[in-house]
């Protein structure tokens, strides 16, 4: 007998795992091969990318009083820098300034690009035999590859063919779509080919063609495409630890396009920068240069109007009225703030000093007449009080025939006035010139673009094959556990015995059609072999039984339990035992189909117990000899009635007393009555478990039997095992001679 583990092991077991898995190499093999002929195809068909880093510098004026180092004014600027460096905008006028709206690509000659054109890979601008200039402003094929073939005689040969769209590039307006694009012409180079779908300039380009054969061709991509392109692959992120220094890094299969585009995006961000801090000063100067420019212009005329006049005061000097000029002067001009001094008059000397005093304090505080200074408005109000002074005194000095008319012009400034005006104006020109010349932007370029290692960093074989053993390994494994799960059925002995601790006496191996026929009658074959353990074993725990009486059933139908009480008499028969069968499963019956016995005799079992029959009637010989058997006869309709009546119990006393064993095919548990109708005369059970035909909650009803009825000597056949091959020996001679 095997001894069996306690039901329910907790833990798996390693051995029964890696046996499970063994079983399945083909599985595993299989497996393997697709994992590598996947990431071998990968390789093949996954473009190569290179990455490229660069760093900028943001140099900030930290607040009053706060560190850089984590203050809040920092963090939003480094958030602010972030963002405008991955917007839209930004990324667009960057590709605006590179000539990447036309891409170049290479696709060899080989057996695998006939199959499907995987291997196609973009080349730099000199690496491709042509240079091809979009013409600006007219709309372009897009969306379609556009074959350049390299002719003698400084030729080219374009063609193209596919689902496209006419686009302008600039903007990326959709003219129309395409849906058969068909373009196919020749042109020279230098030539402009003109064609409804292409208007572009092919040039001969700095690399020969190659010579393995390979297809070269070029696609075009609007402003809208490529920037949605570029921002996709664009990173920003903060490093170090002062918050000053942005990292930029991107990746594609063309590492000089990478680096041409980090550059000119730091180059126009540090210029937006620049602009946007001289915005301010450039007005202001722009300001200046104005007032200058009308200071200028207005000089001569007043300079003449001066001396116009300077006879007119001479006479005024001279009589009783010299004052009405000056005095229609000051009523017009003298009160409204910012109006130049009057002219000096000897006899107001002290007044028209300090009128003078007043209007150059006031002329060197304001450049622009629209600012607001609180000096401005208080020289305004003295101006305003000494002119009304010195209107009170030239009025009591001159009467009112000698007052000057309303129409008269007023009295332009002196030399001395816009002399100094331009003075205070082109100072404070060259101040505001000299801020903008030195301006320094607050984004700096620390670390322009370069790649990063000598190769591509993606795809990465060691990488990429590790997986694909990785996958190749786990699948077949989650298969095989997947399938182990979701299977309802007993798999394996040690399957059996994690669901119960019935002791097992033996493996019934699965066998031919022609096994089962010749098995009765050959007690060499294989089946015959391990019945005859499962007779030692049964022999070895039922010693000292005497007249023993063995039941045997199953979990439920189609275990093969009739298939085992033959064989097992059979076996028993050889032995030299004399046995009997009385086939108590009235509701399939088998064993007159093994023994080759009439299967619609009139008498059998159900008959006898119904009191139709005799004993001798209802048994039958068999052809080995020392073996009879109680068929079931014909099928009655109550069972339970037959068994539990009392003619079973003479028949059993009176065969334990004619045979040395007695084996009862008895009903499956499924129907239970029956089966414990039997059980009063049963000394031993034997239950069949059937490999993939008995369910793993059957089970539990042998369980259940054995531990809520307390029945003793219950014992479990495993039947139509399916063994793993013996391993094959070599000769001996061969074997020395591989030693």
């Amino acid at each position: 007998m095997e001894a069996r583990p306690a039901a329910f092991a907790a833990e798996p077991d390693p051995h029964r795992l890696r046996s499970k898995l063994g079983r399945r190499w083909r599985l595993f093999a299989g497996s393997l091969l697709l994992a590598g002929a996947l990431a071998w195809g990968y390789l093949q068909a996954r473009a190569p990318s290179y990455d490229v880093q660069a760093a900028l510098l943001i140099d900030y004026p930290a607040p009053p009083g706060v560190q850089p180092l984590g203050s809040k004014a920092a963090a939003l600027k480094l958030d602010a820098e972030m963002a405008l460096l991955s917007s839209p905008g930004l990324v667009r006028r960057t590709l605006a300034q590179l000539p990447f709206a036309v891409s170049y690509y290479a696709a060899p000659d080989s057996w695998l690009n006939r199959v499907w054109p995987v291997l196609v890979r973009e080349q730099a601008a000199g690496d491709v035999p042509f240079e091809v200039v979009a013409v600006a402003n007219r709309p372009q094929l897009t969306g379609v590859p556009i074959y350049v073939e390299p002719l003698p005689g400084g030729k080219f040969r374009v063609h193209a063919a596919g689902r496209g769209a006419l686009r302008r590039l600039a903007t990326g307006e959709l003219v129309r779509p395409v849906p058969g694009a068909r373009l196919d012409q020749t042109v020279a180079a230098g030539d402009t080919l003109r064609d409804p779908l292409l208007t572009v300039v092919l040039r001969p380009g700095a690399a020969a063609p190659a010579g393995d054969g390979a297809h070269y061709f070029f696609r075009l991509r609007s402003a809208a495409a490529l920037a949605g392109q570029y921002r996709a692959r664009l990173r920003v992120r903060p490093i170090g630890h002062g918050l000053r220094l942005l990292e930029l890094s991107t990746r594609g299969p063309v590492p000089a396009k990478e680096v041409q585009f980090l550059n000119a995006l730091m180059a126009t961000r540090v210029r937006d920068d620049l602009n946007l801090k001289n915005q301010a000063e450039s007005q202001t100067l722009a300001r200046l240069d104005h007032e200058i420019r009308q200071l200028v212009a207005a000089k001569p005329k007043a300079v003449a109007e001066l001396s116009a006049l300077r006879p007119a005061d001479s006479a005024a000097h001279a009589g009783p009225g010299r004052y009405p000029r000056l005095l229609a002067y000051l009523r017009a001009h003298g009160r409204g703030p910012g109006r130049g001094p009057a002219p000096a008059d000897a006899a107001a000397t002290a007044l028209l000093q300090q009128l003078a005093d007043l209007h150059r304090q006031r002329a060197s505080l304001t450049v622009n007449p629209n600012e607001v200074n609180p000096l401005v408005v208080v020289l305004d109000e003295k101006i305003s009080s000494t002119a009304g002074q010195l209107l009170r005194a030239l009025a009591d000095s001159a009467g009112s025939p000698g007052r000057a008319s309303e129409g008269e012009p007023p009295l332009p400034p002196t030399g001395n006035f816009y002399q100094k005006r331009y003075s205070y104006l082109l100072e404070r020109r060259n101040k505001v010139a000299a801020a903008l010349a030195g301006t320094v932007a607050d984004v700096k370029i620390v670390g322009p673009a370069q790649q990063l290692g000598p190769g591509p960093s993606a795809p990465r074989p060691l990488l990429v094959g590790l997986l694909a053993l990785l996958v190749g390994l786990a699948v077949p494994t989650a298969v095989v556990l997947g399938q182990n799960r979701a299977r309802r059925r007993v798999q394996s002995p040690e399957d059996l015995a994690r669901l119960t601790g019935i002791p097992l006496l033996g493996l019934i191996p699965h066998g031919t059609a022609a096994d089962k026929k010749t098995m009765l009658r050959d007690p060499r074959g294989p089946i015959a072999g391990a019945f005859r353990a499962v007779r030692v074993s049964m022999q070895y725990l039922a010693a000292g039984l005497d007249k023993r009486v063995i039941g045997i059933t199953a979990p439920g139908p189609g275990a093969g339990k009739s298939f085992c009480a033959a064989n097992l008499a059979a076996e028993l028969a050889h032995s030299g035992r004399r046995v009997a069968v009385l086939e108590c499963d009235m509701h399939r019956p088998a064993l007159a189909e093994y023994f080759g016995l009439d299967a619609r005799a009139r008498h059998g079992l159900s008959t006898y117990l119904a009191g139709r029959s005799t004993p001798d009637e209802a048994r039958s010989a068999t052809a080995i000899p020392g073996l009879d058997v109680f068929c079931c006869g014909p099928p009655p309709a109550n069972p339970v009635a037959l068994l539990e009546g009392p003619r079973l119990g003479e028949l059993v006393r009176r065969l334990r007393d004619e045979y040395d064993y007695l084996l009862i095919d008895a009903p499956p548990l499924a129907h239970m009555a029956e089966f414990l109708a039997l059980l009063p005369y049963l000394d031993a059970k034997i239950g069949v478990v059937r490999q993939n035909g008995t369910d793993r909650a059957r089970v539990n009803r042998l369980n259940e039997l054995h531990r809520h009825y307390r029945v003793k000597q219950l014992y479990l056949v495993f039947n139509d095992v399916k063994l793993p091959p013996a391993p094959r020996k070599r000769p001996k001679a061969a074997a020395a001679y591989g030693a």
